[in-house]
């Protein structure tokens, strides 16, 4: 019997209705950020001696929708799947570590996103205004592989919006690109053809403006 808790099991124990497979449980989605404790009671068919699985820990960092007007200028990133991988707690980072992961720009090291040589490529300034940015790590990323940065926002409001952001890429080479894509069903399907589509140098920082006419509450 598979049983869970919020408190690690010092209370509100509650066994899982019908989870009575041995090796495995594949939890509910969450809806709500938090803790959750796991484990799997066993009971002897010929008494009522019990053992316990070790405890297994979920934590769920469900993004926060921001509200209009947002500004993010990547200066002090908080932990949600890792060790400071989003910005704020409406972002999702995907993956949270490796050289597809994106971080603040000095913050790739074997602690946060663990990047291979985290010193090489890197531009400057690293930002165009306060002191840091979110760096995608294309020296050492592997051809073919992606790293998203996912913004939950609330579009709702009538008219227009604007995305705007500043890029900068120094050293670009073909295949690269940076795409902006949009979701307005909470990240379930994103459009085919981006927003916009970045594929060249950009030696110093550029401001990039990208119009959307969506008002779905539910945005990425």
């Amino acid at each position: 019997q598979w049983q869970s808790s919020n408190d690690n099991f010092v209370t509100n124990i509650v066994d899982i209705s019908g989870a009575t497979t041995p090796n495995s449980y594949t939890t509910s989605g969450f809806t709500t950020s938090g803790t959750t404790y796991y484990r799997l009671k066993v009971t002897c068919n010929s008494g009522t001696a019990t053992a316990y699985s070790n405890i297994y820990t979920v934590v769920a960092n469900i993004p926060v929708y921001a509200t209009l007007p947002y500004t993010q200028s990547f200066e002090s990133w908080v932990n949600g799947c890792g060790t400071a991988d989003r910005p704020d707690a409406s972002w999702r980072n995907s993956p949270y570590s490796g050289d597809s992961a994106w971080a603040r720009s000095d913050q790739g090291t074997v602690s946060t996103a663990a990047w291979t040589n985290p010193g090489s490529g890197l531009y400057s300034p690293v930002f165009s205004s306060g002191a840091y940015s979110a760096r995608f790590h294309s020296y050492n990323a592997l051809n073919g592989t992606r790293g998203y940065l996912d913004l939950y926002v609330d579009l709702s409001t009538a008219g227009t919006k604007q995305l705007k952001f500043d890029y900068i890429n120094p050293t670009w080479a073909s295949p690269e690109a940076l795409d902006v894509l949009l979701s307005t069903d909470g990240g379930v399907t994103f459009n085919v053809t981006p927003l916009t589509s970045l594929t060249n140098v950009f030696s110093s920082w550029t401001t990039q403006t990208v119009n959307i006419s969506a008002t779905s509450a539910t945005a990425v």
